[in-house]
């Protein structure tokens, strides 16, 4: 059974996260714990449950005509019994009920597995994320202006400004809404001569990858380098020794900005699409075709 996730599935969520996902911090137990709390608009947080075992879970938004399926984890001991698919399936019909048409999700370069997962299920490769990385001392992004920052810890305003990853625009309006319950999450707004240039979400560690930034409509690169000049001030104060940036590889103005500042690309995703009313087309047309419902 798929249902919605709630406060007593937390420890279980935890627990498929560290045996299944990368990098997992302590801190994701308050992360979605916020999010059950907040229920954010366009969220949906769904989990496997077999007797009342927690088997496996799907993150998923939905913005507009847009879904995303942000992670899907399954227990080592259930993976191979269609938990994933699953779990897949009763995300995207909670997308499209609440307004997708088209499901996005990001697959890393070297996650051979779930990319072909994906591919089988109906999705194609759409796009490329880049992620670039940068020793924070190294970051070279000198400006003109008098840079001022805000470092918001439990009160969060998100300005209107251009996310520099497809996802982000898609998460960005329920995660700041998660970000006050968060207490280990900073939000940082930046300026130049008091016109706003961005706005980056990000937990500080050693090495930092930011969970969210946004730079000004008005010059956008321009307004990229301001806000790596205010992130270096801010990181080194913090102790952060490496800074990892995420960007669309199709964003060419913002990407030049970042590898003039020292970056170099560590990684890559590859952007997944999904056309539910293409989806649903192909469907109606093979039972036609075969003669079966």
């Amino acid at each position: 059974m798929v249902r919605e996730a709630n406060l007593l599935d937390l420890d279980a969520i935890v627990e498929i996260t560290s045996l299944s996902l990368p990098a997992l911090e302590e801190e994701d137990l308050e992360w979605y714990k916020g999010l059950i709390e907040a229920k954010p608009r366009g969220s949906v947080l769904l989990v496997g449950d077999d007797g009342g075992e927690v088997v496996g879970f799907i993150l998923a938004y939905v913005k507009g005509f847009r879904g995303y399926i942000d992670a899907i984890a399954v227990h080592p001991k259930w993976r191979g019994r269609g938990v994933g698919s699953r779990l897949l399936v009763e995300a995207e019909s909670r997308l499209a009920s609440l307004g997708a048409s088209t499901i996005y999700l990001s697959v890393k370069s070297s996650n051979v597995s779930a990319l072909n997962f994906y591919l089988k299920n109906g999705y194609s490769i759409t796009g490329v994320v880049l992620l670039l990385e940068a020793e924070v001392r190294e970051i070279q992004a000198e400006v003109e202006g008098e840079v001022k920052v805000r470092i918001l810890k439990r009160g969060v305003e998100c300005p209107r400004a251009m996310p520099v990853t497809w996802w982000n625009s898609i998460t960005g309006e329920a995660d700041m809404q998660v970000y006050p319950r968060v207490e280990w999450e900073r939000v940082i707004t930046v300026y130049e001569d008091g016109r706003f240039r961005g706005i980056i979400s990000l937990e500080p560690e050693t090495r930092v990858a930011l969970d969210y930034l946004a730079v000004s409509y008005h010059e956008p690169a321009k307004s990229l380098r301001v806000v790596l000049h205010a992130l270096k001030s801010v990181l080194e104060e913090w102790g952060v020794e490496r800074l990892v940036v995420p960007l669309d590889a199709s964003k060419h103005s913002l990407l030049k900005i970042l590898v003039d500042s020292g970056f170099r690309v560590i990684d890559v995703e590859y952007k997944l699409t999904k056309n539910l009313n293409r989806a649903i087309r192909q469907v109606l047309h093979n039972s036609w075709y075969t003669g079966k419902p």
